[in-house]
Formats: structure tokens, C-alpha cells, sequence
């Protein structure tokens, strides 16, 4: 009999959490499931877990790698002996938080029976509606789903949603058995998945449970050499997506794969050297290619600067630095006006990061006090965007404030 569900679970150094996952998996309500592990050439004593719960389960399907492939090749392996209707992929180190999640899930699919099915999530980290389905209605547009998707690419979580397995595997069609890529596998395969899916329904439930760890904050520990590393995965992800996507959606992933980018150097310019610098920026610059500007890392950065908790000197000058190497003109930075000013000031000083530390607590401030002001005041919004506030308050600070006269001449041209 085919099941209906096969939960395929990579793992790779995850001991610590195992017994969970498998014991959230096994003890569903659903019995009508099969349980595939894959076991990545895991260093640490996971496999000996696995054989324990390979002997008290037949549903379990075992396959181990001779050597480490990666979490998207283990996904893919478990999909390829992969008997269920549907595929549902459960990290090693997360859980099912819910006993009847596989039968939620089995009751939407004889309702409704859809390409893939997305829910919400459970974590021990605030997410707010990061995960929410982008739709609670079934949809039977190819083209709406597409549309759906790639307008709101930032959440693209491959265990936030069930698919079936023929689509799945079409999806994977285009992957290289050769690809071993360490970062943002999840943006890859739902891109694929989500560009091929026929219909859609998202579903108000929270199946699944998201551990952040101390080793998933990887953006407190990059590294240079991980950067250029993840640049390069970035580069393989969006030439594999070139092949699938229509124009207008691969600019959507190429803007969305250049700001992360731009986002991992960004937040730990601190560490970097000039000759790190040196290295990185010029990788993101060709992963902007031909069809996106350099304007959207100006956009990236200048909110950034915006909202940053707390500027220190080198960090400023690692900014002003990077903006040299990429080679920005002044007529560039114009609408900018953090970032002008870092990049027009001779000496970034202690003076110079209170005065910008002031500045952005500054916008924090007035930014949550949007809803409670009046018309009439000269901090009233109406209908402009994000950016345009960010702008606007920037303009009547440097009047209030009153130094810097290169403010001054930014906000001149500005207004012209």
C-alpha cells in the first residue's frame, strides 16, 4: 500500500535533538506514513540513534552517505527512494510539535488534493507572520501561485509545506548531482517547486517546530572566506534558477540574493579587513549582473544604517571603504544621505558615530510614533513609502540639529 506521506529527514550533527525529531515523527496519529533518514556522513554518534530507531519501526527507510553531500543532495536522495503521495521534509534538528500534524495535513489532501500544502510554525525565536501561507484559499492558477510566490520570496522554507512528490521530483530535474551548496538551499528548491506547482492552499495550522540554535546564528561567527563561500553558492543558485524562471521572476531572485548578500558583508564589516573587502565586493557585484544596479545595495544599506543599533568607528570606515571599491559616484549617493555623508566626510571620528548613532535612534523614535501624530506635523507621513520616510525625517533632523554643513548640501540637492 502507498503511504500517504513519506517524512524524509536529513542528518548531520545533530545528536543532540534527535530522539526528539524521530519520537515527534513516529508516534503520529497518521500511521499511514514512511520515515526516510538520511544520514549525511554525520561525524558525531547520530548513526547509532538511527539504528536504534531503524530496529523498534519498519516504516523506517535507512540510506547512509559514504561521504558529506550536503543537506540539499541528502534531501534529494531521501526523495528518490521516496514512496508517499506527498513528501515532507523535517530537519533533523527541528520537530513535529503536534501529534496530529501528518493527519491535518492527510485531511487537507483528500479535501483539496493540491501540488503543496503550506502551514505555519512553531520556534523558540519571535518570527511574527514570517511564516504564515501566503494564501489560506486553495488556488488552481499556475500563474497566480508563481506570482504569489516571487513577491514574497524572503520566506522560502522548505518544511513549511508538504508537496507532492512528482512534482518534487520534476523540481529536482534541473539540480546537478555535482551541486554542494551550504547556504539558502530552502530559496533553491521552492523557487523550483513553486515555479512548476499548478495549485496551492495554505492552511492555519502550526505543524512544525523550528529550533534556532546556538550554531544556526551563523551571522554572529561569518568569516570572509564563509562569505565568499556563501557568494559562490549564491552565484551556482541563481545560474541553476536562470534555467527555469522567466525573466522578470529571476530579477526577483537576483535582487532578493544580491541584498542577502550584501547583507552577510554588511553586518560583519566590522571583522573585515580592506583586502577582504577587496575580495568580497566585487562577488556581489557580479551577482548583480546585467539585469539589477547597484542602487539596491544603496537601498539595502542606507536602511540598514537607518535602523542599526548601535555604529562604531570601524564599522562606519568599512562603509565608506566598500563605497570606494565599488566605485559609486557621488550622483549615486545623492538620495542617500547616511550613506553620503560617510562617503563625503575626510575622517570618520568618535564626533562623526554619536552624531550617526543619534541620527538613527533618532528615526526609531519617530518611527514608532507614526500612528499617534497629526497632520498638521511635520512628521506626518500620509502615503509615503519606507524609504520616503526615512528620507523625509533625515531632511528636518539636520535642520533641528544643525551640524555637518555636508548634510546641508545633500538635502539642497534633494529637493531639486
Amino acid at each position: 500500500m502507498t503511504p500517504k506521506i513519506s517524512i524524509i529527514i536529513p542528518v548531520y550533527n545533530t545528536e543532540t535533538y534527535l530522539r526528539e525529531c524521530l519520537d515527534s515523527v513516529i508516534n503520529q496519529t497518521l500511521k499511514d506514513i514512511e520515515i526516510i533518514i538520511v544520514n549525511d556522513c554525520s561525524p558525531d554518534n547520530s548513526e547509532s540513534i538511527i539504528l536504534e530507531y531503524l530496529a523498534k519501526d519498519p516504516r523506517i527507510k535507512y540510506i547512509k552517505h559514504d561521504v558529506n553531500k550536503s543537506l540539499l543532495q541528502a534531501r534529494i536522495s531521501g526523495a528518490k527512494i521516496a514512496a508517499g503521495d506527498y513528501i515532507f521534509y523535517v530537519d533533523s534538528d527541528d520537530y513535529l510539535p503536534t501529534l496530529d500534524a501528518c493527519q491535518i495535513l492527510a485531511n487537507t489532501i483528500d479535501k483539496t488534493h493540491p501540488d503543496l500544502i503550506q502551514f505555519d510554525i512553531q520556534s523558540n525565536v519571535d518570527w511574527g507572520n514570517w511564516f504564515t501561507p501566503l494564501s489560506k484559499t486553495l488556488i488552481k492558477d499556475p500563474q497566480q501561485i508563481k506570482d504569489l510566490y516571487f513577491n514574497n520570496i524572503s520566506c522560502s522554507t522548505l518544511w513549511s509545506r508538504i508537496i507532492k512528490r512528482d512534482l518534487y521530483l520534476q523540481s529536482i530535474e534541473s539540480i546537478s548531482q555535482d551541486l554542494h551548496i551550504n547556504m539558502a538551499e530552502d530559496f533553491l528548491q521552492c523557487s523550483l517547486i513553486m515555479n512548476l506547482a499548478t495549485s496551492y492552499i495554505g492552511i492555519d495550522h502550526k505543524l512544525y517546530y523550528y529550533r534556532v540554535n546556538d550554531s544556526s546564528l551563523t551571522q554572529k561567527s561569518l568569516t570572509s572566506d564563509i562569505i565568499q563561500e556563501h557568494l559562490h553558492n549564491f552565484q551556482q543558485i541563481l545560474d541553476c534558477l536562470s534555467l527555469s524562471l522567466s525573466n522578470d521572476h529571476r530579477k526577483i531572485v537576483q535582487k532578493e540574493l544580491v541584498n542577502q548578500s550584501y547583507q552577510r558583508v554588511i553586518k560583519n564589516s566590522n571583522k573585515f579587513s580592506s583586502t577582504d573587502l577587496n575580495t568580497l565586493l566585487p562577488l556581489i557585484i557580479n551577482l548583480t549582473g546585467e539585469n539589477t544596479t547597484k542602487q539596491i545595495l544603496l537601498e539595502f544599506v542606507s536602511k540598514y544604517l537607518a535602523y542599526h543599533k548601535e555604529l562604531t568607528t570601524n564599522y562606519i570606515n568599512n562603509i565608506k571603504l566598500s563605497l570606494v571599491i565599488l566605485n559609486f559616484t557621488i550622483m549615486e549617493l545623492q538620495n542617500h544621505p547616511i550613506i553620503f555623508y560617510i562617503y563625503t566626510i575626510k575622517e570618520i571620528t568618535d564626533e562623526n558615530v554619536t552624531y550617526l548613532n543619534n541620527l538613527a535612534q533618532n528615526i526609531n523614535n519617530y518611527n514608532t510614533k507614526i500612528t499617534e501624530i497629526s497632520h498638521d506635523k511635520w512628521y506626518c507621513f500620509g502615503q509615503l513609502s519606507r524609504t520616503q520616510k526615512i528620507k523625509k525625517i533625515l531632511i528636518v533632523l539636520s535642520k533641528k540639529i544643525k551640524i555637518y554643513p555636508v548634510l546641508k548640501k545633500i538635502f539642497t540637492i534633494i529637493r531639486k
